[in-house]
């Protein structure tokens, strides 16, 4: 019998990505990274033409904890 999902969402394409399909009630991260990178820093391809004059990257981070990850099995 055919059935009908929801919209397919992928998350990532590395070891720790989520894939959802359909209805999903909570996705919980198992790895979390905190990273800073300017304007065109991380594009990807073959012929990326980046035009960004002035770049300022805000590394002042005022919160202590992000996101817990404890009780994420």
């Amino acid at each position: 019998m055919p059935a009908f999902v929801g919209p397919i969402l992928i998350h990532g394409v590395r070891s720790s990505g989520a894939v959802s399909v359909g209805d999903v009630f909570a996705l919980s991260p198992k790895h979390t990274d905190k990273v800073f990178f300017g304007a065109g820093g991380l594009n990807t391809g073959d012929f990326n033409v980046i035009t960004s004059d002035k770049n300022a990257t805000n590394l002042f981070d005022f919160d202590l904890i992000d996101q817990t990850k404890a009780f994420n099995g």
